[in-house]
């Protein structure tokens, strides 16, 4: 999908951005922060290498949860992604807010 002309946009690959976008909202800076050059960040992506988690990013319950979701997100295999609601639906059960 990274090197079609004109790249096949699914849910599942919808939700891969999302879990990207929720971890550059908790942390404040873009994924993979350490890669400069976008081709350097296409080859981690091709690689399967995923984006470390936060330091911030407690180990305790909540921030486990939180960070096995983005995980899931991230999924290689694109059907093992929860769906946008099953995210929504996860992060409303983490907060206990709608």
């Amino acid at each position: 999908m990274l090197f079609e002309e004109t790249p096949t946009r699914t849910t599942q690959s919808d939700v891969y951005a999302l879990g990207m976008t929720m971890l550059e909202i908790f942390t404040g800076q873009v994924p993979y922060p350490e890669r400069r050059l976008d081709v350097v960040v296409i080859t981690a992506v091709i690689q399967g290498i995923l984006p470390t988690r936060p330091s911030h990013l407690k180990d305790d319950e909540q921030g486990n949860l939180t960070w096995n979701l983005l995980l899931e997100c991230w999924s290689r295999e694109p059907s093992e992604r929860p769906s946008a609601r099953q995210v929504y639906g996860a992060l409303e059960s983490y907060t206990g807010k709608p």
